[in-house]
């Protein structure tokens, strides 16, 4: 006795599109939501000339400073410090010119809205 099976080819079809989407999803990790992070607070020029900030409570991991010289509008230095800074001195500064310090605070990668400090 011989059992014939009847194929069918288009419910295979999609059952293997089924299979393969699944596996997809299940193979490649789905990207978490990359959330920035809240910027430095209350950013000032201290006594000695360096400068002065309040961290954000929120997660963080460090901060990217950038003084640039607005006379010339040209960058002077950058620098990347670790969480939990709170101040920074670069040196001094020419009195005759004016600067902008630049702040972000980073997380993953992204970065947050600046905080900037104008200097004369």
């Amino acid at each position: 006795m011989m059992i014939s099976l009847k194929s069918k080819p288009k419910r295979s079809a999609f059952r293997i599109l089924v299979l393969c989407f699944l596996m997809l999803f299940t193979l490649v990790p789905i990207a978490s939501a990359t959330v920035m992070p809240d910027p430095v607070t209350n950013l000032h020029l201290k006594a000695n000339g360096g400068i002065e900030w309040t961290n954000p409570t929120t997660p963080y991991t460090s901060i990217r400073i950038i003084l640039v010289n607005r006379t010339t509008n040209k960058q002077v230095h950058s620098t990347i410090v670790s969480a939990g800074t709170t101040t920074y001195n670069y040196g001094s500064l020419d009195s005759s010119k004016r600067y902008m310090y630049t702040l972000n605070t980073i997380l993953n990668g992204v970065y947050s809205s600046y905080a900037s400090l104008y200097i004369n």
